[in-house]
């Protein structure tokens, strides 16, 4: 064995005595049963999926049962097989004939080997977190994963690697300066200032993006700061209060305290219905630091906003289900820390179409989403006919290995949602343990001061196999993978 090897089997303590962190999963089945429908519009579907979603708060049933039993309750002269035979993957199993119980119980197939599936990819994942022997158990009745992870220290980062989905895929877009986006912002700004009632008007002069460069002058692809210049001092106007715009992938910024209104407001469909209708709005998974400063004298945090064009399918060109290996490695030209990543044949010939068709119209730029979220947008100056590509979004050293090797393992078929979750801090863990051996000295102690005092040379020969009985219990813990808790402690103490 190597110390390592060791190290890995050596008996693991639980959270009551090493700290950690406790999460109940609740893998999301909702959205599986959508999918299988395609998005079906109908209504009664749509208040069926919607009452067993608010039913699943308080009930012990899994979601296909509650599904089923809304779905009776509103279902009028409909039936589920008039919805789910429109999936062509569902064809075989599902037809006009397919009574709904039928249909219920093929779905709850699906959901069975989601949840499977979503588990499994699961454990794989925990395992890369690097926490001693991990608790994972599936409850299949509830669809809920429930996971102990002893001596976590950073819980921001396990939460984010349990709930990932891990959706990467890669898009074309738009630019700000391409004129149907100009026009269209400058519509959308005068639209919302007649739906919001305001008068402020303000023409856009010119957009400056001022792009990072490294020391031989060459551009980067990150922005360091975005100035729009106006014909008039004048207020902007609605959206552009929000919202910079920008000339580049990126067609604008917008502090971090605005974010939220503005996805808002570039929601509505009086605004959506004057872009291109193959675009759609993303943005940016973490912000940067602007040359601004708020009152605190502070660098404000700025999103940026990207306009991705959405196939009329309504799937990425290029996911990373094409994805065959990836791992986290400085890159030599920035020295970020980024993300490679190698395809399979499938998918380098589509990211070869994908970047020979940007380089050729303008060494546009291909945006990089993983959970819809864009992580890198880089200008292609030439084809890739390889299958590698390179993420890079400011990640730590850390970010970037999780990313890797959560795209490694592959997305989850199911979201998963923490529903319940406690944190036991390393301090009260540590005071448990020194408790704990403090109580089986003393016992130990007046065990064997008793023993060898009141039967002699008996007392001694109890006192060796008393000795031996220990080791043995701690090997056996050891060997089986037993994770030792408070309990566990006193039940050798009584022994």
């Amino acid at each position: 064995y190597t110390y390592q090897e060791l190290k890995s089997e050596q008996l693991a303590y639980g959270l009551d005595l090493k700290g950690g962190m406790s999460v109940v999963l609740q893998i999301d089945l909702r959205e599986l049963i959508r999918t299988l429908a395609q998005n079906s519009k109908d209504q009664k579907f749509r208040e069926a999926l919607d009452n067993a979603s608010k039913a699943q708060l308080n009930a012990q049933s899994d979601f296909v049962a509650l599904f089923a039993d809304e779905w009776q309750a509103v279902r009028g002269e409909a039936r589920l097989a008039e919805i789910f035979q429109r999936n062509e993957a569902l064809r075989d199993e599902i037809n006009f004939e397919t009574t709904d119980g039928e249909v219920i119980q093929i779905l709850r197939t699906k959901a069975d080997e989601t949840v499977e599936l979503t588990f499994n990819l699961l454990k794989q994942r925990i395992d890369k977190l690097g926490v001693v022997q991990p608790n994972v158990n599936l409850d299949a009745e509830r669809d809920l994963i429930l996971v102990e992870l002893p001596g976590i220290d950073n819980p921001e980062r396990a939460r984010s690697f349990l709930q990932a989905a891990a959706n990467l895929e890669f898009f074309e877009t738009y630019r700000g300066g391409d004129a149907p986006i100009q026009n269209a912002l400058t519509q959308a700004n005068q639209k919302l200032r007649t739906i919001l009632n305001t008068s402020t008007e303000r023409e856009i002069a010119s957009i400056d993006t001022i792009y990072t460069v490294d020391s031989l002058g060459n551009q980067l692809g990150t922005i360091e700061s975005i100035d729009t210049n106006y014909h008039s001092d004048s207020q902007a106007g609605p959206l552009f209060d929000l919202m910079s715009p920008g000339n580049a992938a990126v067609i604008g910024v917008t502090e971090a305290k605005n974010l939220k209104r503005l996805r808002e407001v570039l929601a509505m469909p009086e605004v959506l219905n004057l872009f291109p209708s193959d675009l759609r709005f993303r943005y940016s998974r973490q912000p940067f630091e602007s040359t601004l400063l708020d009152e605190d004298e502070r660098p404000i945090e700025m999103y940026e906003v990207f306009a991705i064009k959405m196939p009329r399918s309504g799937e990425a060109p290029l996911s990373g289900d094409h994805v065959v290996e990836a791992s986290a490695q400085p890159d030599p030209q920035t020295n970020q820390t980024a993300v490679s990543l190698n395809m399979d044949q499938t998918g380098a010939r589509i990211w070869a179409r994908m970047t020979t068709e940007a380089a050729n119209n303008g060494n546009r730029e291909i945006a990089i989403l993983l959970d819809d979220e864009v992580v890198s947008a880089p200008r292609v100056n030439e084809a890739i006919t390889g299958g590698s590509s390179q993420i890079t979004g400011n990640f730590s050293v850390q970010e970037a290995n999780d990313l890797s090797d959560i795209l490694e393992i592959g997305k989850l078929p199911a979201s998963t949602e923490i529903i319940q979750e406690s944190v036991v801090g390393p301090t009260l863990g540590a005071e448990n343990i020194r408790s704990s051996l403090t109580a089986l000295a003393i016992g130990f102690l007046i065990v064997i001061a008793f023993m060898m005092f009141y039967y002699g040379g008996g007392g001694v020969v109890s006192v060796i196999a008393l000795l031996l009985n220990l080791v043995f219990i701690f090997g056996a813990l050891a060997s089986v993978g037993t994770v030792l808790t408070l309990p566990g402690f006193a039940g050798i103490i009584l022994t």
